[in-house]
Order: C-alpha cells, then structure tokens, then sequence
C-alpha cells in the first residue's frame, strides 16, 4: 500500500497529469484460484496428445491441457477433475451449439463441464481415451464414441 502511494506521489511531481496511471502500475494484480493440478508424477500417467490438446488419465483422475499458441509451448493446465466428483463422461452437443464435445457431469455442479471438443482428436485417439479412461476407472466410467459419426 506504502509502495503504491510513493509511486503516485512520485508520479505527480515527476509526470503531471499523467500521474494517474502510477497507482494502476504499481497496484498488485489479483487473481483467481488455479485450477487443481495433477500431482507432478501424474506427467507420466497414460496421455492422450495431439497438436494443441492432451489429456492425462491417471489413477486419481484426468486432467486436460492446452499448449500455449507462438512461443508459449509449454503445456497449461485447463481443467483437472477426479474420479470420485465425475459422474459421467459423455460426447455430446451442447444447448445451443452443433459441435460435438466432451463433456463431465460432476457431482458438485448439476451444469456439464466442458473439457474438449470433439475436433481435437481422431477417431482412435478418441478410442484410446475411452480404453483409459475404462481402465483407471475400473469400468465404472466410459465414453460413448457413436456421436464422434464414422
């Protein structure tokens, strides 16, 4: 707080009128929580991967990320979800929307999350994360593939 009013103080002596913009620079971006993470071994849980998206699928639960876009490649984290807060994974459209996606029915919230689009991956990509997620579920979740067409 200290800091902020030296900035703008300074600013009025040094800059004038333009002062008000000091408090703006100086003041402390606030931001909202991040996204539950994957423990960090979880990297090297069963993945799904293509250009821009990948899925992890681990014991605990899944989690999907985005790449950064120009020089930002690493990998960020969209969402994470576990086992116990999902209650359906289902490829679908969405109220007002044509495109197919991938969508979690959680315990918590009675809206659908979504996690992906269905043009993020191929046929057997989608296929495989059907197999993983069947897997680490122990068959209590699975992903209907009819909707993705032929």
């Amino acid at each position: 707080m200290a800091a902020g009013v030296v900035a703008w103080v300074i600013g009025v002596v040094l800059l004038g009128g333009s002062a008000i913009l000091a408090p703006v620079l100086a003041a402390r971006r606030r931001r909202g929580p991040a996204p539950p993470r994957l423990p960090a071994d979880r990297v090297t849980a069963d993945q799904v991967t293509a250009d821009h998206h990948r899925v992890l699928v681990g014991a605990d639960g899944l989690q999907v990320q985005v790449r950064g876009y120009g020089y930002a490649v690493n990998w960020a984290p969209r969402c994470a979800l576990r086992w116990p807060e999902i209650d359906a994974l289902v490829l679908e459209t969405g109220t007002y929307d044509t495109i197919v996606s991938l969508y979690a029915q959680t315990r918590t919230d009675h809206f659908r999350k979504h996690l992906l689009d269905a043009s993020a991956f191929d046929r057997g990509q989608w296929a495989s994360l059907r197999d993983l997620v069947q897997k680490h579920t122990a068959g209590r979740l699975t992903i209907d593939l009819r909707p993705l067409g032929d």
